[in-house]
Order: structure tokens, then C-alpha cells, then sequence
């Protein structure tokens, strides 16, 4: 059986651990730590819950780095409930839980979605007298904006501003991403900035998050202006930022700009991605310049970018919207051949086109396969 470099220090950790016992070397705590943090990186929460209670059972007392591990383990296992569970024992054992135990349940809960149980952590940890750090402020803040309770994010952000705490530019990031997000791009570029005049760093992400929030409003002069100035600022461009630009240059309908965009990545050191490529087939398409969506489709291939399920179902309703019926035929009997699995817009682009030809029973006979494929509950939502 081949095992992995990591596998392989467990097992061998493992092994260390019987010839101590062996040798009548009692483990101490760090000892018993490190092989409960291998068992939890491992997935092997079962392992780790047995060695704890050995080394319990063996007299020697657990830490807070002994439980934090654990309840790391358990979030990860996604059984957060157990995490709490070993977080409400700690103060039974004589530890006092600090501010890592608490992010790494609010974390989970916020990756769960589980909003309220992460707010009442966050109140638990304050009336505990555990501070909270910047790794709190920014998981509670992402979690709030990521579940799109952007107003009850903004109002913890005042509180954290009028706090002691450094806020950094990760902070300022979640925050205008949530504005961008949640339709507040006037008060995302107002904060943007605002930034260098609070002797806050603006990064690549800074910029990202605003090109992409300006252009998706429309508002691609600014867009253009904040891309440009970036090298001004001595940011370095990655992929991200280009996208954003080439999507803008799409919804402007500069499809020439934007196609010239992608050769520039290349001085910069970016590849163009399945995004990129993605982006540049629809705006063609959307043009009904079908054949030239269809010459980036065999560029991908050149490139060696593998199409997916966006990129065909882009490319079957562009030809589908001029009534190119065999192309779209031709695309969607590639996209199977290929195993590119199509989705619930991909049959709806063919139904309709198929529909639209007067080709009743070919796409009587396409959603009978798409029935049988799982996929009809879908069309008939």
C-alpha cells in the first residue's frame, strides 16, 4: 500500500509512541498533543478521542492546545456539536478556553451558515472576558456578508472600527466585497477610497473586489481607471483582475478590447483560465458572432484549458439563438463524448432551440433522457 509523506510521519509517529511505552517512557502532554493533532489532520477523530482519554486515563492532564485540537478535529468532521461539547468542558478540567478555541467554532458555524449559533459564541467569548482578535473580527464579518446579512455585518464592523483592534486590509476586503455584493457599490467605492486616508493598504484584492463590483453596475470607466491605476500603485495584476476587465469589456460590447486583453496577460506573468475563456465565448456569443465563440472553444483546447459544463452550455445557446440547430447538436453530442456532464441550462437552451425548429420529437425523446438522467424535476420547475 503507497502511503503519503504525511501518512508515513504518522505511522511512524505511531511506531515511536509503542517504543516509548515500550521502553517504560511515560508520554508527557506535548507528546500525547502531537499525536492527537495527526490523527485530527488525518481524519481519524476516533483515533484522536481514544488517545485523549488514554492520556487521561494515564494521569496526564490535557492543555488547551490538547482540546483546541480536538474541537478543530471535530469541526472539521463536521460534528460542531462535539466541538461545543469539548469548549463547555474545558472550565470542568480547570482551562480556560482563549481565543482560538472560540474562532474555530465560530468559523464552522459560519461555514455551516449557522449565523445565530456563531453570534451567541461571539457574545459567550466577550462575557467570558476572552478578547476578540482580528481572526474573529474577520471570520464573524465573512460569515455575515458570505450568508448575505450584510446590514448586521455593518454594524459589527462599527463596533470593531471604534475598538482597539488593528483592523487590516483583509477586514476592509470582507467588507466592500459584502457592499459589492449586496448592491451597495457607491459605499463600497466610498470606503475603497477612503482606505489610503486611514493608512489602510490597499492589495490586488482590494482592487479585484472594486473592477469587478464597478464593472458588474456598468460603471466601466472607473473600472478602467482603478485597473490602470494599479500600476501606478505598483499592484501587480493577476488573473482575477483580468477576468473582471474582460467581462467589462464584454458587457460593452468591445469584443476586440477584450480579446487583446488576454493576450497582455501574458506580460504580466497570468495565464488566461477556464473563466477567462468562458467570459470571451459569451460575450461572442451574446454579439451573435457564434463562430468566433466557436474558434475560442479549439483555442481553449490548444491551450490546453479544459471546457466545462459553462463553456459548452455557452457555446449550445449561442448557436441555438441563431438558429444554428446541427451546430448545437454538434456541441452538446461533443460535450457527452467528452464526459463533460450537461446541466439543467444546458437542456433548456437545446429544448428550446430544438422547440423553436419545430423538432417536437427529438426534444420529446431529449426529455425522456433528461427524465431518466435525474435532471426533469429541474425543467419541469
Amino acid at each position: 500500500m503507497h502511503l503519503s509523506k504525511k501518512e508515513r510521519s504518522l505511522s511512524e509517529a505511531e511506531e515511536l509512541y509503542r517504543e516509548m511505552l515500550g521502553r517504560n517512557i511515560f508520554p508527557d502532554t506535548i507528546t500525547y498533543n502531537s499525536l492527537i493533532d495527526g490523527f485530527c489532520k488525518h481524519s481519524r477523530l476516533d483515533d484522536a478521542k481514544h488517545i485523549f482519554y488514554l492520556m487521561v486515563s494515564k494521569g496526564c492532564s490535557p492543555n488547551v492546545i490538547t482540546i483546541n485540537t480536538l474541537i478543530g478535529g471535530c469541526c472539521r468532521a463536521k460534528r460542531v456539536d462535539d466541538g461545543m461539547k469539548l469548549l463547555h468542558e474545558m472550565s470542568r478540567r480547570g482551562l480556560v478556553p482563549d481565543s482560538v478555541s472560540y474562532n474555530t467554532l465560530i468559523h464552522w458555524f459560519c461555514q455551516a451558515g449557522d449565523l445565530n449559533a456563531a453570534q451567541d459564541l461571539f457574545q459567550e467569548m466577550n462575557s467570558h472576558g476572552v478578547s476578540p482578535d482580528i481572526v474573529t473580527c474577520n471570520t464573524l464579518l465573512g460569515g455575515l456578508c458570505e450568508n448575505g446579512n450584510l446590514e448586521k455585518a455593518l454594524e459589527m464592523f462599527k463596533v470593531f472600527q471604534k475598538s482597539k483592534m488593528d483592523l487590516d486590509t483583509a477586514t476592509y476586503n470582507i467588507i466592500i466585497n459584502g457592499m459589492c455584493k449586496g448592491n451597495k457599490v457607491d459605499k463600497a467605492w466610498d470606503l475603497f477610497n477612503s482606505l489610503p486616508l486611514n493608512g489602510v493598504e490597499r492589495d490586488v484584492q482590494t482592487y479585484n473586489i472594486m473592477i469587478s463590483g464597478l464593472v458588474k453596475v456598468g460603471n466601466f470607466l472607473s473600472a478602467e481607471e482603478l485597473y490602470a491605476g494599479m500600476l501606478r500603485s505598483g499592484i501587480v495584476r493577476n488573473s482575477v483582475t483580468y477576468n473582471s476587465m474582460v467581462d467589462g469589456f464584454c458587457k460593452q460590447n468591445r469584443l476586440e478590447e477584450a480579446r487583446q486583453m488576454v493576450d497582455s496577460m501574458a506580460s504580466e506573468g497570468c495565464s488566461p483560465d477556464v473563466v477567462t475563456f468562458n467570459t470571451l465565448v459569451n460575450g461572442f456569443c451574446k454579439a451573435r458572432r457564434v463562430d468566433d465563440g466557436l474558434e475560442l472553444f479549439s483555442e481553449m483546447s490548444r491551450r490546453g484549458i479544459v471546457a466545462n459544463t459553462v463553456t459548452y452550455s455557452t457555446l449550445i445557446h449561442g448557436f441555438c439563438q441563431v438558429g444554428d440547430l446541427n451546430g448545437a447538436l454538434d456541441i452538446f453530442q461533443e460535450m457527452v463524448s467528452s464526459g463533460v456532464c450537461p446541466d439543467t441550462i444546458t437542456f433548456h437552451s437545446m429544448l428550446a432551440g430544438l422547440c423553436s425548429k419545430e423538432e417536437l420529437q427529438k426534444a420529446m425523446a431529449m426529455l425522456e433522457d433528461l427524465q431518466k438522467s435525474g435532471h426533469g424535476s429541474s425543467i419541469g420547475g
